[in-house]
């Protein structure tokens, strides 16, 4: 039997290790309309606002969006001021390399490989 995890991501209910280790994707729509998979990187709340950031399947960088749950979905809500999109791509990047030892980092050495090949 898993041991139940307190989660930190405000989701009120607790995780198994397990679940904490698996990626999370979700399918997002576009303002065209396409569908896009993403991978949840992780949640976070700046001043009692919940954002969420994402990588798209494809994608090369991440994206950050304002967001609210309802009883059975998340609406997506785009960041147009621009102080508080840079204050939230940076809170991001400062917790996802902390948790993920230098993602981004990592993220740039791969593409420039790509660039020299």
């Amino acid at each position: 039997m898993s041991e139940e995890i307190k989660c930190e991501s405000g989701c009120d209910h607790d995780h198994t290790e397990e679940e904490l280790n698996e990626q999370f994707f979700i399918d997002m729509e576009l303002d065209d309309g396409s569908m896009v998979k993403c991978e949840v990187l992780g949640t976070i709340e700046i001043e009692k606002i919940d954002y969420i950031a994402v990588l798209p399947e494809k994608g090369e960088s991440f994206w950050v969006y304002r967001f609210t749950e309802h009883e059975d979905s998340l609406e997506f809500i785009n960041i147009s001021d621009e102080a508080e999109f840079k204050k939230v791509v940076d809170t991001f990047e400062e917790v996802l390399n902390e948790e993920d030892g230098d993602f981004f980092e990592k993220e740039e050495d791969e593409e420039d490989k790509e660039e020299k090949k």
